[in-house]
């Protein structure tokens, strides 16, 4: 009788579920969910990075901004036909995490400094159709 309670709290001690949760703040704003999935394509490899634009520029509606939610979804849905299953759990991993949301925001502080040096000295940096604020637009914070 003794060893039967005995082996039904070591059952019951099993069976909860000692879960971890971690907060994380970071000192920028948020990111893109489109652009860490970009930069997700982009590790993977860079012909499904070029292929991964088309598909998600292809469905974007100019009259309406996409919301985050939409990015996410049609990023998914990218990614379903381009990747294998274990590489769309991996962007879905990868997005959880706000992985790559410290590069994106690395390359927005890039276009952002390029764009000023553009108008600080506009002799030294001549690019045609103005490349730099076409990046900074593209790398544009979610919000502001």
């Amino acid at each position: 009788m003794l060893l039967r309670k005995v082996f039904l709290c070591f059952l019951l001690l099993g069976i909860q579920s000692k879960n971890i949760k971690v907060d994380l703040k970071a000192s920028w704003k948020e990111t893109s969910l489109l652009a860490e999935a970009s930069e997700f394509f982009a590790d993977e490899d860079s012909s499904l990075f070029w292929r991964f634009l088309e598909q998600t520029t292809q469905t974007l509606d100019s009259t309406t901004p996409p919301t985050q939610k939409s990015l996410y979804q049609r990023s998914l849905l990218a990614a379903e036909q381009l990747l294998s299953p274990h590489g769309h759990n991996g962007l879905k991993f990868a997005l959880s995490l706000r992985h790559y949301s410290p590069r994106v925001r690395l390359h927005y502080q890039f276009a952002q400094r390029y764009t000023e040096q553009l108008t600080t000295y506009p002799p030294l940096f001549k690019m045609p159709h103005d490349w730099a604020a076409l990046a900074a637009a593209v790398l544009e914070e979610p919000g502001g």
